[in-house]
């Protein structure tokens, strides 16, 4: 049944009612009534928009929860949105609400979910677990988990032929962009260094330490147990595997013509 303006100022004056005066099956319609209401208002802000215009009703009325949940399952199942609205983020973000729900952990993620979980948190953990906190997104041990996986390698702890390979493929990228394979592309190197304050830092995610002067910079500590590793990382900053880093050189090559979609510069350290 649709909600009317006059049952949304029913449920007004029904919300201001002292709830000491209810019973508890008084309680629960009050709370249930608050929560009609609530949805009342917010579907009255969102039917005044386009994308909402499939809700709508023929008299204007806010469709009922169960009517609202009815036209969603519909346009879901229609077979001329099963590559386009089944793919929305919001519908992503609606099924893994609904499986949290009903207590799957471990459900498969959308992809545009789990890509959304990634780039907040690429872009401030702090501002992840705000969204987290609001949003059916993914746990942040899952986002760490993945974001290792699809690390690169270091830009510290690059070969020599790494290197090479990193500039040529960049290259061939920019050639196909402009669909030149002879392309001459035009590349300026600007070199820096950065004064650092001397220390060891233990990298877990790669199960390596660095802090020394290079070669030393990169050292395996995988498989050593806590102890061991203490007594490494104490033994480094006496100096006994090498000297301390003072500082850290970067390389910035900038291409000085990309096509759209390709980055302008590349960083080594």
């Amino acid at each position: 049944m649709d909600l009317t303006p006059t049952d949304y100022k029913t449920l007004n004056d029904f919300k201001n009612t002292p709830k000491k005066h209810l019973s508890e099956d008084g309680l629960q319609l009050y709370d249930q009534s608050e929560s009609e209401r609530r949805y009342y208002k917010n579907m009255v802000a969102l039917m005044k928009s386009e994308a909402t215009s499939s809700v709508k009703t023929s008299n204007d009325f806010v469709p009922s929860k169960d009517d609202f949940i009815a036209q969603f399952t519909s346009l879901y199942n229609q077979e001329k949105l099963k590559t386009k609205d089944q793919q929305n983020l919001v519908v992503g973000l609606a099924q893994a609400f609904v499986a949290k729900a009903n207590g799957y952990r471990n459900s498969i993620i959308d992809t545009k979910v789990l890509n959304l979980s990634l780039a907040l948190h690429a872009y401030s953990p702090k501002t992840y677990k705000l969204a987290a906190a609001n949003l059916p997104l993914v746990s942040e041990r899952h986002v760490r988990r993945v974001s290792s996986k699809r690390r690169e390698t270091p830009i510290i702890h690059r070969t020599a032929d790494e290197l090479t390979d990193t500039v040529t493929n960049h290259i061939k990228l920019i050639r196909d962009g402009y669909k030149d394979q002879s392309m001459r592309v035009a590349v300026s190197v600007g070199v820096d260094a950065t004064v650092l304050v001397k220390g060891v830092q233990v990298l877990h995610g790669e199960g390596v330490l660095t802090g020394l002067a290079s070669p030393n910079h990169w050292l395996e500590i995988q498989g050593n147990n806590a102890d061991e590793i203490t007594k490494f990382v104490n033994e480094c900053r006496d100096g006994k595997h090498g000297v301390l880093a003072g500082e850290i050189k970067f390389a910035i090559l900038s291409f000085q013509q990309t096509p759209i979609g390709v980055s302008p510069y590349l960083i080594f350290a």
